[in-house]
């Protein structure tokens, strides 16, 4: 059976190809078997978090609990998130279903960094796989799914969700690019 490749979702998955693409090359370029490729990659979740955390009621409180899961990674790797406010554009009601979109498919990245977490060889690192072990944005997914599906794949409303979802993706990449930056200048 093969899956119908119609709808918003499918929509939104060619209008963001571009915004995706960026941010997959700079999240996959990171060693997470490493502390410092780890460490980036918390920071950079970190801090987009941070942003979104004001509207967690258009995530449903996921914002907070997953800012939670990153806290207990930093933790773990002795650390602390930086703390550098991200200019973006905020979520609406109208765009929050593209934001939706980029996070709870994140769920699907996430799985191959697990991966690649679990097979460093730097046991003091493993402790600090809670937010990449978070199998709830699967079920998310799913909802996420369920509300694209009863939108329209056109028109303003459409547009609405496509610039949140890109919105989104660029909140993600400057977040990351600022702890990347971050980094570099703790290192020098």
């Amino acid at each position: 059976m093969s899956e119908q490749r119609e709808g918003l979702r499918w929509t939104l998955r060619d209008k963001t190809r571009e915004a995706h693409k960026a941010l997959d090359v700079t999240v996959t370029g990171l060693d997470i078997s490493t502390r410092d490729g780890l460490y980036a990659f918390l920071a950079g979740n970190a801090l987009a978090h941070a942003a979104l955390e004001p509207f967690d009621f258009e995530f449903d409180g996921h914002m907070a609990r997953r800012r939670g899961l990153i806290e207990r990674d930093m933790d773990a790797l002795g650390t602390q998130a930086p703390d550098i406010p991200m200019g973006f554009v905020p979520p609406t009601e109208a765009t929050a279903p593209g934001y939706r979109y980029v996070i709870a498919g994140s769920a699907m990245g996430g799985r191959i960094l697990a991966r690649r977490h679990a097979s460093s060889p730097d046991a003091s690192i493993h402790g600090a796989g809670h937010l990449l072990g978070d199998a709830f944005l699967g079920d998310y997914w799913q909802d996420v799914q369920a509300e694209l599906g009863k939108l329209p794949d056109e028109g303003p409303e459409a547009a609405a969700v496509i610039d949140g979802a890109n919105a989104c993706f660029d909140l993600f990449a400057t977040a990351f690019d600022a702890a990347r930056t971050r980094q570099d200048l703790a290192a020098e």
